[in-house]
């Protein structure tokens, strides 16, 4: 496949607003998460990340999911220095495992409390799935084709493979990808009943365990990607394959691996990389999420950036494996970001610097 060049990039999840914070994380290695009244660990996006009324003065009535979208894609958008009249013809896609599902559950509540006559329109709106991708492009100013997929496991690669198709066809010059998936009182309980919870708030992403522990995450996380060589500032994704469980490529600097909140047991990591490889995992900055993937994307393309490898954020030390636990600058040219799913399918995206 023709690489496709990353030219901007924006992201938000529990460690703050943009690429400069969530680097800063980063170098941490680990970021504790906030625990509920009732001591439930989660990757909670602060209230006051939400807050920018310049840029949400369009969207002031959207909701938490809706703002999470627009503000990491606006942060997209600017990191580019794209002008007016370019962001105008950009394509969008938003991926997403569960929705807008806080609004939907608060919209049924409305229904059994106030009566279906009686119920808000706005919170109806909310529901649908593609409403925050319209508070998106009303903001933005972008007038290109726009959708929303939904889908438990890879859906960020659908979409990424969804916006190259888009690119070769030349029906719009830059597409705005990106992924958001939120946390909500009635999620925490379905995760606490149905997985292992870490209650002490530390993730073992490398410890490949058959019924892993997680701290579920949410945020949001955006790529503005073309197929202009001469605009890639964050390297290039030229490589997006899903398909059965294999043993990974090894052509590769780096193999980066997610620990995707409700994708079971994680052991297929350990027969899909071999001994010797230089592997890594970011998972405790952000959460255990389905969309996990766009945020290890996030990692990479800053990696290749800046030369630097990160320290992998994992308290049990592998076998095998080559695991860098403090941040050190290494010359890297090509990272590969593994995920997985409860079906024993594996995805593969390759980064180049």
């Amino acid at each position: 496949m023709k690489p496709l060049s990353i030219e901007g990039l924006g992201i938000l999840c529990a460690c703050g607003r943009g690429i400069e914070k969530f680097e800063c994380a980063l170098r941490a290695g680990w970021v504790a998460p906030q625990f509920s009244a009732d001591g439930r660990p989660a990757y909670r996006v602060n209230t006051h990340d939400l807050v920018d009324r310049e840029v949400l003065k369009k969207a002031r009535r959207a909701d938490r999911f809706s703002k999470m979208t627009v503000l990491a894609a606006h942060d997209a958008m600017v990191d580019s220095s794209l002008q007016i009249e370019e962001i105008r013809e950009t394509g969008v896609i938003l991926a997403t495992a569960f929705g807008a599902h806080s609004a939907i559950f608060r919209f049924l509540d409305n229904i059994i409390d106030y009566g279906e006559l009686n119920v808000s329109p706005t919170t109806f709106a909310h529901t649908l799935h593609n409403a925050a991708a319209s508070y998106l492009t009303s903001v933005l100013g972008c007038r290109g084709p726009t959708l929303t997929i939904t889908q438990f496991y890879f859906v960020f690669h659908q979409a990424l493979q969804l916006a190259y198709s888009w690119l070769l066809e030349g029906r719009v010059e830059r597409v705005l990808v990106g992924v958001t998936d939120e946390i909500s009182s009635v999620m925490e309980y379905i995760c606490d009943e149905k997985l292992s919870i870490a209650y002490d708030g530390r993730m073992h992403p490398l410890s490949c365990l058959k019924r892993p522990k997680v701290v579920p995450g949410e945020g949001s996380a955006f790529f503005l990607l073309s197929l202009d060589p001469a605009r890639k500032r964050y390297g290039s994704i030229c490589e997006i394959e899903i398909g059965p469980s294999r043993a990974a490529p090894e052509d590769v600097d780096l193999s980066v691996i997610g620990a995707n909140a409700m994708a079971g047991s994680e052991k297929l990591y350990e027969r899909a990389l071999k001994d010797g490889l230089d592997v890594a995992a970011y998972t405790n900055i952000y959460g255990g999420l389905m969309t996990g993937a766009g945020f290890e994307c996030v990692a990479s393309a800053l990696m290749l950036k800046n030369q630097v490898r990160y320290a992998s954020s994992t308290f049990a030390k592998p076998k095998g494996w080559k695991v860098t636990e403090t941040t050190v600058p290494e010359e890297l040219n090509t990272i590969r970001c593994i995920a997985h799913s409860c079906e024993g399918e594996l995805a593969f995206l390759k980064i180049e610097k």
